[in-house]
């Protein structure tokens, strides 16, 4: 997942069998257990070491971007 955020940047991570999506009536929030590192021009080009993962709020966030891959780590 690649988040386009309102201040210009943007962030990525990996959505996996330990993430989760916070549902109604809480807050919109996203916790992505692997983060990756994204280059200026907004693609991801690998994983960040020694991380426990990501939350994201989505009130943060212009818009969302999906990707499938085949094997990560």
């Amino acid at each position: 997942m690649l988040f386009h955020l309102k201040d210009g940047g943007s962030i990525g991570g990996v959505y996996g069998g330990e993430s989760y999506v916070s549902t109604f009536p809480h807050p919109k929030e996203i916790y992505l257990e692997k983060v990756c590192t994204v280059k200026r021009e907004g693609q991801l080009i690998g994983l960040v070491p020694k991380t426990k993962g990501l939350l994201i709020s989505m009130d943060a966030c212009n818009f969302v971007e999906l990707f499938e891959v085949s094997s990560i780590t």
